[in-house]
């Protein structure tokens, strides 16, 4: 891609950073992390991102933050809530609830 005066310009790349131990997770679909159940999920023709956490625990817990390398960088916090149940199996598979906020 290129600006008006014929010069490159990059397509912003979206990260996502675990605030607890300041851990970057994924960058565009790469992930940096060797939790395999970390992935950064792109929906096709859209600006939409989106983290999956295969198998969530209730260490997952706490702030997550999506990055686009804009200049300025944006920054979209949210914390992520897991709350494990005694809820019975749902077909075959444990029943967990997650809540997530925006941080201002």
């Amino acid at each position: 891609m290129k600006d008006g005066g014929g010069a490159e310009v990059k397509k912003p790349h979206v990260s996502w950073v675990r605030h607890r131990d300041i851990h970057l997770l994924t960058v565009g679909r790469y992930t940096y992390t060797s939790d395999q159940r970390f992935e950064a999920v792109h929906t096709p023709h859209t600006e939409e991102w989106s983290l999956r956490i295969r198998y969530p625990q209730k260490k997952d817990s706490g702030i997550y933050e999506c990055q686009i390398s804009t200049t300025p960088p944006i920054g979209y916090s949210v914390y992520l809530t897991i709350v494990v149940t005694l809820l019975p199996e749902l077909f075959g598979y444990p029943i967990t609830l997650v809540s997530t906020y925006h941080i201002e």
